[in-house]
């Protein structure tokens, strides 16, 4: 009733699923990665769950969207079945046919035939259950004994359960711990974030048509507030709110229409109750202790960022507050609150008076001998928004970001990273990654393309939505030298390596440079003279500032020698002899249309989102001995005293610890005063026990709070880890309860330091 006043083509805020309307915040896309690399490489089941309304479903479609071609998906949406009706069901989807009278053993070898027949097809077969929370005890077991159908390599039916949180509770069950232990990701989606509802609702007016926004920052603000941040609840707000405007013949929705809008249609709502049961007013946000403990830990993530940084070679650019058109997007780091700094603007200088371009259409087949010209100021005009550019970079990696969600982060989805500067051209081309080019336009205005491909001194440019073709000349003299890079920086850090530093980064980048460089050194644990000799042969191999610092530029370049996935600056610019003849007199051709992003995507892996690093389980069995084990023997050493008390530090191999552990005992020997490494090594040895609560004393189990683990997610980054526990978010370093501080998260427990004891409990359960 009000799209016409609105000039908008549909109604935006309908609650039916529609894929156009898909919106995939951060959490969103993390939760895609952990499902499906949970069912990747031979897993079995994972777990999504989410409040109501929270966009489990459209995740869901997404999932499906991101499949490879060779799978074959069996959808269960009305999971309040019997075994039997659970098999006939997926007998149905899996194209089986079968009597009404036929036992439960014969269904089950025909769906096992079925899974054998698609493994010998190379066709993975997926169980996907939605509301999850529904299934009985029984159906759910009879779902791990399917999962049983396996070869030596991989489970042949992969079950994705997706549903609400009482489904995680089910799963505490005494009698369904084989089946929670077997599941290899779980996610648990969290509401949208202000920021993010602002994107949302962005996002789906401009889906529906819409030009302008319709609704003032004061009115959003309130919607993210009253609906905590839940889509579901959001689309009915902010339908009821165009509406009232639409009455009120108002073109845009302020804060008074908006609260209106929140009484109308959520007065009424049981969302006023937020999980687990705790009451709150109407006016009190109804989701926001989902994240209050994320919020906090983003703001501790921010600081460390900058303190971390603050020592760098400075050539990550700093978080900013906003974007200008004479500014290419800045970096952005997660805060608790918005951060203003100062804008960094991109110094741009007026085109010369002498150049005159014109851009220049290709021939059509109308017989016209001559190209059809048209003003440069009108291609600049297409070309003025760094957002678009930033888009169309994104996608050059593989990602389809809307211009709201293209922004330059720190870290992004696939580990990436921007890297923005003043760059020499010849060094520019070095990276040979696609860049986001500023560049001067009439009058001093700033414009935006995207060098995407070279040649014989000719460089294709992504600019609005052309291909257009121009000459190295015309591009050193029109580009203002400011580039913007997005880079996969190693293990997710994208500062440089200062001198003296160890972990894991230090040996990463040895082993790439012996690599490239032929070395047969050992591998050392520190950055010292020997590792920034080696970085200055290969900066100066590689036309770089020999400085031995290795920083994102010498990270990049050592990227693109390694031949690492990602795009590249595709060398396909073949233009024909008009076209030169054009290019060459400072003329701009525009090329046809043509799916350039293909082209970018052929040098990505498969699938999009990073595999994650996988970390051996260290699980405690659900029945605990009631002994404390003995601690493994390890083979006794043949060095004599003398020999080891001239052991030092760089002579432990840390490599067979995962990156986190080993940073831990890495840390507590550099600070242990011990004059051998083989004090050291025993002291660690004895600091770093874990005991299984079940063999904790009696009365140590009496002294300990009252701990309910009620959301478990695990992450190979672990900036993403965090569990939920007695209602509240808690990250590793945290506080779990009074006098429990979290010290890991791990695939299957957590260990939590009390009185001096390191201990080890399973997750999800109740002590």
């Amino acid at each position: 009733m009000y799209q016409d006043f609105f000039r908008l083509t549909e109604s935006p805020f309908a609650i039916v699923p529609n894929p156009k309307f898909y919106f995939l915040s951060e959490r969103h896309k993390e939760a895609l990665s952990h499902v499906l690399s949970g069912i990747e490489d031979g897993g079995g089941l994972a777990l999504l769950t989410g409040e109501v309304g929270t966009g489990k479903t459209t995740t869901m479609k997404a999932m499906l969207e991101r499949l490879p071609e060779k799978t074959q998906v069996a959808t269960i949406l009305n999971p309040s079945v019997s075994v039997l009706e659970l098999l006939q069901s997926l007998c149905d989807e899996l194209g089986l046919e079968y009597r009404e009278d036929d036992s439960f053993k014969r269904l089950y070898d025909a769906i096992a035939d079925k899974l054998f027949n698609n493994e010998s097809k190379g066709i993975q077969t997926i169980l996907l259950v939605d509301e999850a929370q529904h299934l009985m005890p029984d159906v759910l077991e009879q779902l791990r004994l399917l999962t049983n159908i396996e070869t030596s390599y991989r489970k042949l039916l992969k079950v994705i359960l997706i549903g609400q949180p009482e489904l995680q509770q089910m799963l505490r069950q005494p009698n369904l711990r084989q089946l929670a232990q077997r599941i290899t990701a779980r996610y648990h989606l969290m509401p949208l974030t202000p920021d993010e509802v602002h994107q949302y609702i962005t996002h789906r007016i401009s889906c529906a048509g819409g030009l302008e926004p319709l609704f003032d920052v004061s009115a959003v603000k309130l919607i993210a507030k009253e609906t905590g941040g839940v889509p579901r609840l959001i689309n009915v707000v902010c339908d009821q709110s165009l509406k009232l405007a639409f009455r009120e013949s108002k073109q845009r929705v302020n804060k008074d229409i908006a609260s209106q809008a929140c009484r109308d249609v959520l007065d009424w709502q049981d969302a006023s109750k937020p999980a687990f049961g705790h009451n709150t007013p109407r006016s009190v946000s109804r989701y926001w202790p989902y994240y209050a403990g994320a919020i906090g830990g983003a703001a501790l993530l921010a600081i460390a960022i900058r303190i971390g940084l603050s020592g760098g070679a400075g050539d990550v650019s700093p978080p900013v507050a906003a974007n200008t058109a004479t500014s290419l997007p800045p970096a952005a780091v997660i805060v608790a609150e918005p951060v203003v700094e100062a804008v960094t603007v991109i110094e741009s200088q007026p085109a010369p008076a002498t150049v005159t371009n014109r851009v220049v259409e290709p021939p059509t087949n109308t017989g016209s001998t001559q190209p059809e010209t048209m003003t440069f100021s009108a291609l600049v005009d297409e070309s003025l928004s760094a957002g678009s550019a930033m888009q169309a970079l994104y996608k050059l990696w593989g990602f389809d970001a809307d211009v709201l969600a293209a922004s330059c982060s720190k870290q992004v989805r696939g580990e990436l990273a921007c890297y923005k500067s003043k760059l020499p051209f010849d060094q520019l081309l070095t990276i040979d990654r696609p860049a986001v080019l500023a560049m001067n336009g009439p009058e001093g205005s700033t414009w935006f393309a995207v060098l995407f491909s070279k040649g014989n001194k000719q460089y294709e440019l992504l600019a609005g939505d052309r291909r257009v073709l121009v000459s190295e000349a015309f591009l050193k003299q029109m580009w203002n030298g400011e580039a913007l890079i997005l880079w996969r920086p190693p293990l997710g850090n994208p500062s440089a390596i200062t001198s003296s530093q160890r972990g894991e980064r230090v040996r990463w980048l040895e082993q790439r440079l012996n690599l490239v460089l032929g070395s047969t050194d050992p591998i050392s644990n520190q950055f010292g003279l020997a590792q920034r000799s080696k970085v200055r042969e290969f900066q100066r191999s590689n036309d770089l500032d020999a400085d031995g610092i290795p920083g994102p530029l010498t990270f990049m370049v050592l990227d693109r020698v390694l031949e690492m996935p990602g795009p590249i600056l595709v060398n396909s610019v073949n233009a024909t002899p008009s076209e030169q003849a054009l290019i060459a007199d400072g003329d701009i051709v525009v090329l046809p249309e043509s799916d350039v992003f293909d082209v970018a995507l052929q040098s990505l892996p498969e699938p999009v989102f990073a595999e994650p690093e996988y970390v051996e389980p260290r699980a405690v069995p659900a029945s605990a001995p009631t002994t404390k084990p003995e601690r493994r023997q390890t083979e006794k050493s043949n060095l004599s005293k003398a020999d080891k008390d001239q052991l030092t530090l760089d002579d432990l191999d840390l490599s067979v610890l995962s990156p986190e552990l080993a940073l831990k005992v890495e840390t507590a020997l550099s600070s242990d005063k011990s004059r051998t490494l083989e004090a050291k090594l025993q002291r660690i040895q004895n600091d770093i026990d874990v005991v299984a609560i079940a063999d904790l004393s009696a009365d140590m189990l009496n002294r300990l709070p009252k701990m309910d683990f009620q959301t478990h997610i695990y992450a190979s980054n672990a900036k993403s880890r965090w569990i939920k526990v007695n209602n509240k978010e808690t990250r590793e370093g945290e506080l779990v309860a009074d006098g429990v501080l979290l010290r890991g998260i791990e695939p299957q427990q957590v260990v939590v330091q009390f009185e001096n004891a390191l201990i080890a409990i399973p997750a999800l359960t109740t002590w």
